[in-house]
């Protein structure tokens, strides 16, 4: 078997250490031609891995990498179900609304409260005695639930059973800050009222509704447009004053 020169390509013996030809040594060119093979590295490109001869080796991710992804998919799709959900059962300003819709249906002293006073008023009238005894008849949950069974009463006379009751927004237009504040403090001269003390209220926000209510029993059914105004008092949503005069 024969060999040739890595200078010249002359052919020679298989045991030659010098070229005859041109005189080269063979036992350094092919040590020099070994470490330029071993020297040559794959460009790395990031993101993306070697690339070699023009082609891209791109990484696969591993399991445990797909499995962070797929669980933070599924958290964003949770939260955009409850902000579904959320809007869809009125909450913000619409809280009140909801809130009326299931006193009137079923006579709901909860749902009452919670169209009317805020979370923190209702928490200083539960804490004053005196105040609950000489305005509430001795308990605020009772004044309340009787007020429902009122409502729920007057709205069987007029309409017949299985009340249901419907409300779509017509106008909606934002409270001005100084209507805001006129707001506060005719909350606050109705705390002083009733020596409420330790209460003082906070009103953020606000919109005038114009609102079509309709209502359906057994015997009869009305639809009107009232306005309405709904505020954020230290929080949470209420509403101001009565429903006109489809109630």
């Amino acid at each position: 078997m024969s060999k040739f020169c890595g200078q010249c390509g002359a052919q020679l013996d298989d045991n030659a250490t010098f070229c005859t030809n041109c005189g080269a040594n063979l036992g350094q060119s092919v040590q020099q031609s070994n470490t330029q093979q071993q020297n040559v590295q794959p460009n790395v490109v990031p993101g993306f891995g070697a690339v070699n001869n023009g082609a891209v080796a791109v990484k696969k991710g591993s399991k445990k990498t797909i499995a962070v992804v797929g669980v933070i998919a599924a958290l964003v799709i949770i939260l955009v179900v409850v902000l579904i959900i959320a809007f869809s059962l009125g909450g913000g300003y619409k809280a009140p609304l909801n809130s009326m819709k299931k006193a009137l249906e079923k006579g709901d002293g909860k749902s009452v409260i919670r169209m009317s006073i805020s979370d923190k008023y209702y928490k200083a009238l539960k804490d004053n005695d005196d105040v609950v005894d000489e305005h509430f008849d001795g308990d605020v949950d009772d004044y309340f639930d009787n007020i429902g069974d009122q409502l729920l009463k007057s709205m069987e006379d007029r309409y017949g059973e299985n009340i249901k009751v419907t409300y779509d927004i017509k106008k909606k237009k934002k409270i001005k800050k100084s209507d805001l504040e006129d707001y506060q403090d005719d909350l606050q001269s109705q705390a002083d009222r009733i020596d409420l003390d330790d209460y003082e209220p906070k009103v953020t926000e606000g919109y005038e509704l114009k609102v079509k209510l309709s209502v359906k029993g057994d015997d009869d059914k009305d639809s009107d447009t009232d306005d309405i105004n709904v505020y954020k008092v230290d929080g949470d949503w209420v509403m101001e004053g009565q429903l006109g005069g489809l109630f």
